[in-house]
């Protein structure tokens, strides 16, 4: 499974995360999970900050609304997945996104 984008080491000044990939032959859908790794300068991490998503998305893409994402470094990855809930892929390698 490829993933476009966010490109490794992105940097999103705005709300919407955008995530692509290319469609892999026999996926149903694509799990995505995307969690904090370091927390930006002066953050205050409440109980209404989001600091951790998962989604089980259908087509190649899909626009992540992050306005209420606590600012900082995250790392995220996709799998594809079969019709029965069997991984198709491996996990895609991590890659990371700096929310600012």
């Amino acid at each position: 499974m490829t993933t476009i984008l966010p490109g490794t080491n992105a940097v999103l000044t705005g709300n919407s995360l955008p995530f692509s990939w290319n469609h892999f032959s026999g996926a149903s859908y694509y799990y995505l999970q995307m969690w904090m790794d370091n927390a930006g300068p002066g953050q205050r991490i409440t109980s209404r900050t989001t600091t951790m998503y998962s989604a089980r998305l259908t087509g190649t893409g899909f626009n992540l609304n992050v306005s209420r994402f606590a600012k900082g470094t995250y790392s995220w990855r996709m799998a594809a997945v079969g019709g029965a809930g069997n991984l198709l892929t491996v996990w895609a390698p991590d890659q990371r996104v700096t929310l600012r």
